[in-house]
C-alpha cells in the first residue's frame, strides 16, 4: 500500500519516465510522414509569411491493416478459435463470434472490473516490442491497475474509511489523467473548431468607391446595418427586439425607463416581430446577439452614466412609500430592479430560443471582466478580473443557464497597443468567459465567440501584427469557438478608408486568419480526432495555435485567388499539439483525445497473439481488461475503448 501511496504522489516523475521509455507515438493519432525537418521557434514575425498544402497524413499500411484479437477470459479455451467479441460495458456481457460469423458462442459474463485478467510478463521491455504503442499515461495506467486491486482488497477489509475513499477517488481521477472537462457544443457553419466572422458595415465600399473587399477568408460575413436580414450573424440592438426599457440621451424614459416600470408582456409580444423580421428562416443556423448596453442586471454595476437607473428605481419606491427610511428604499429598489431585470433578460432568451432554436443566443458583452485599470496601474497591471467581479458574474448564473452562447468583448485601447498589458487584458477576459461557459451551463460548456475590432478603439489605426496574436491568437489558444470582427460606419467614410481595410484583409489580417484557423483545424484533427477543439494545457502559457513557418507557406495559388496555407506538419509540429494543448470534446465524445463516442459498445476482434490492455469506458468510469492482441497492428474502430499497451508474448 505504501507503494500505491508513492505512485499517487509521484505522478509527474512517473509521467516523465514513461515518456523517456516509450517515445511519443500515440494510439489513434495521425502519424506524420517521417520527414526530418527542424522546427524553428516562430514568433509573431513568422506568422504571416510563406508556406505546401495542409494534408492529413495517410496511415501506414500496418495501421490500415485490420487486426484481430482474442478475448482472454482467464483460461485459454478460445485461444486458437479466432473469435470476435462485442463487449457491452453497460451490461458486462460479451458476445463471441467466429471470424467467418458462422458460429456464435452467445452472450456470457464479462469481467469489466479493475483487475480482470492477468497482466503481462513483468520482464517484458520496450526493446522486446517493436510495435509497442504507449502514451505518456501508459506506465501510470499499469501501476494504477495494480494499485486499484490492492485498494479494492483493503477497502473490503476496512469499508468506509475516509482515507481509503479519498485514495479510491484519486485512483479514478489519475487513471483518466484528470477529471474530464465538460464537453462543448459542436461547431456550426463550416464545422471548423475555430471560426472568424466579419460583422462591420463595409458593404458600401464597392458601390460608392469601387473598392472590392475580399471576405472569402471568413467563415461568415454579415452587416449590422438596418435592412440586412436573414444573415448568419444577427445583432439585435435595443430598438430591434421587443420593447426594451431605457433612458434616452436626454434622460427621457423609453418603454418605462427601468425594467420594473415596463410591461414584460408587451415586450414579449413585440419580440416575435423583431425576430421574424431579421431571422426569417425558422431552422437557420446562426449567431444571434442581443446588444442591450444601457443598464446592467447587477445593481452595483450601474455606475457613472448608468446611475440614472438606480436613481429612477429609488424614486419609484419612494413615491409609493414616502415615509420609508433611505435604507428601506435602497433595499426595496435593489430587489425590484434586479428581479425585473432578470425576468426581462431570461424571458427574452426563452422566447427567442423557442422561435429560432438553431440560433446561438446570448448577450453582447456578457460576461464582462472589468479589468480596465491598466491606465492607472500600467507598471503593476496583471490583467486579472477583480475577485469581486468574478463573484458578481457568478450571481448571474440564471443568465448563463439560459444562454446558448457567450459574446464577450476584447476591444483594445490605443494605450495597450503591442504591449504585454494588452495580452494580459485579453487573456483575462477570455479566461473569464471560458470559466463561466464551463461552470454555469448544464450538461455542456457554452461556445464562446469573442468580439474584437480590426482597429484600436475610437480610431482607424489598424491592429499591429503582435496585437493580432494577442487578440485572435489568444482567443483560439484558450478554447474560444471563434472571433467576430465588428466595426462602424467610419470604415467606409471615404475611398482611403475602404482601401485601408482592403489592404489589411489582403495582407496582415488575411494571412494571420489563415494561419490560426488552419492550425486550429490541424490540431483538432491530430490531437482530438476531429471530435473536439484544442486549448492550452496551461491557461497562462504563451503557447499558440500557429503554423510553423519552416513547414508552411501562406500564399495565393493564382492571380486574384484567396490566401492558402501550403505545406505539411513535421513530427515536431505535431508533437507540439500533444505537449502544449489538450482537447475539449464536443458533445457526444469523451476521452483524452475525444476518441470515445458516448454510448458506443466496445467492438474488438480477437485471436491469439500478444497481450493487450484495453481501457473500457462505461458511464465514464474507467476499468481495465487484459486481452490478446495479434501482431497485425492496432484496430482503429470507433468503439468506446482505447488500447493502452501492447506486449509481445
Amino acid at each position: 500500500m505504501l507503494a500505491c501511496h508513492w505512485i499517487l504522489l509521484a505522478q509527474p516523475e512517473v509521467r516523465a519516465d514513461a515518456r523517456n521509455l516509450a517515445g511519443r507515438k500515440r494510439v489513434g493519432a495521425v502519424t506524420p510522414r517521417q520527414v526530418e525537418t527542424s522546427r524553428d521557434k516562430s514568433g509573431p514575425g513568422d506568422l504571416l509569411g510563406p508556406q505546401q498544402r495542409i494534408t492529413a497524413p495517410e496511415p501506414s499500411a500496418r495501421e490500415r491493416r485490420p487486426s484481430s484479437l482474442r478475448l482472454a477470459t482467464g483460461a485459454s479455451a478460445h485461444h486458437a478459435e479466432g473469435l470476435s467479441i462485442t463487449a457491452d460495458p453497460r451490461t458486462s456481457t460479451c458476445r463471441l463470434t467466429s471470424r467467418d460469423h458462422r458460429r456464435t458462442k452467445g452472450d456470457r459474463p464479462c469481467d469489466l472490473q479493475a483487475g480482470a485478467g492477468a497482466p503481462p510478463d513483468p520482464q517484458t521491455t520496450t526493446a522486446d516490442v517493436p510495435e509497442l504503442l504507449i502514451s505518456i499515461n501508459d506506465l501510470r495506467s499499469v501501476l494504477l491497475y495494480i494499485c486499484t486491486d490492492l485498494l479494492r482488497l483493503e477497502r473490503q477489509r476496512m469499508p468506509g474509511g475516509p482515507p481509503l475513499v479519498l485514495l479510491w477517488f484519486l485512483v479514478f481521477v489519475l487513471a483518466n489523467g484528470q477529471m474530464e472537462d465538460k464537453p462543448t457544443a459542436r461547431p456550426i457553419f463550416t464545422r471548423r473548431p475555430f471560426i472568424v466572422a466579419w460583422n462591420a458595415p463595409t458593404q458600401d465600399c464597392r458601390p460608392r468607391f469601387g473598392v472590392q473587399l475580399n471576405f472569402s477568408l471568413f467563415d461568415l460575413q454579415a452587416s449590422p446595418n438596418e435592412g440586412f436580414v436573414d444573415q448568419n450573424l444577427t445583432i439585435f440592438y435595443r430598438e430591434r427586439l421587443g420593447r426594451y426599457p431605457y433612458y434616452s440621451a436626454q434622460l427621457e424614459p423609453i418603454n418605462g425607463g427601468v425594467p420594473q416600470n415596463s410591461s414584460l408582456m408587451e415586450h414579449l409580444d413585440e419580440l416575435q416581430n423583431g425576430i421574424d423580421q431579421y431571422i426569417r428562416s425558422l431552422d437557420k443556423e446562426g449567431l444571434a446577439v442581443i446588444d442591450w448596453e444601457d443598464w446592467r442586471p447587477n445593481w452595483v454595476r450601474n455606475w457613472q452614466t448608468k446611475d440614472i437607473y438606480r436613481k429612477a428605481s429609488r424614486q419609484l419606491v419612494r413615491d409609493r412609500n414616502p415615509k420609508w427610511r433611505d435604507e428601506q428604499v435602497e433595499k426595496q429598489a435593489i430587489y425590484e430592479f434586479e428581479t425585473s431585470a432578470q425576468e426581462f433578460m431570461v424571458n427574452t432568451l426563452r422566447k427567442a430560443k423557442n422561435y429560432r432554436p438553431r440560433q446561438l443566443w446570448g448577450y453582447y458583452l456578457f460576461p464582462d471582466c472589468y479589468n480596465h485599470d491598466y491606465s492607472n496601474n500600467a507598471e503593476s497591471y496583471t490583467g486579472r478580473c477583480p475577485d469581486v467581479e468574478e463573484s458578481r458574474n457568478d450571481k448571474l448564473a440564471w443568465l448563463w443557464r439560459e444562454s446558448t452562447a457567450l459574446y464577450p468583448s476584447i476591444y483594445l485601447d490605443r494605450t495597450l497597443a503591442s504591449s504585454e498589458n494588452g495580452r494580459k487584458f485579453v487573456r483575462a477576459r477570455v479566461n473569464e468567459a471560458m470559466r463561466i461557459a464551463k461552470r454555469h451551463h448544464q450538461d455542456y460548456s457554452l461556445p464562446v465567440f469573442v468580439y474584437t475590432r480590426p482597429t484600436y478603439n475610437r480610431g482607424l489605426e489598424l491592429l499591429s501584427e503582435k496585437d493580432l496574436v494577442y487578440t485572435i491568437g489568444e482567443s483560439a489558444a484558450l478554447g474560444a469557438a471563434g472571433t467576430i470582427f465588428w466595426g462602424d460606419a467610419n470604415y467606409t467614410r471615404s475611398k482611403e478608408t475602404c482601401g485601408l481595410i482592403k489592404d489589411y484583409l489582403d495582407q496582415d489580417l488575411g494571412r494571420y486568419i489563415v494561419n490560426v484557423t488552419k492550425a486550429a483545424h490541424l490540431c483538432s484533427t491530430v490531437r482530438c480526432h476531429g471530435n473536439g477543439r484544442c486549448l492550452r494545457q496551461n491557461n497562462h502559457s504563451n503557447a499558440y495555435l500557429h503554423l510553423n513557418s519552416a513547414s508552411f507557406r501562406i500564399e495565393r495559388q493564382g492571380s486574384g485567388s484567396q490566401l492558402e496555407a501550403v505545406g505539411e506538419p513535421s513530427p515536431a509540429d505535431l508533437d507540439q499539439f500533444w505537449t502544449q494543448f489538450q482537447c475539449q470534446c464536443y458533445v457526444g465524445w469523451h476521452g483524452g483525445s475525444c476518441e470515445n463516442k458516448i454510448g458506443a459498445k466496445a467492438q474488438v476482434e480477437v485471436e491469439e497473439g500478444t497481450s493487450c490492455l484495453l481501457q473500457v469506458n462505461a458511464a465514464r468510469m474507467s476499468t481495465w481488461l487484459w486481452n490478446e492482441h495479434s501482431r497485425g497492428g492496432i484496430p482503429r474502430g470507433s468503439g468506446d475503448y482505447r488500447i493502452l499497451r501492447v506486449e509481445k508474448p
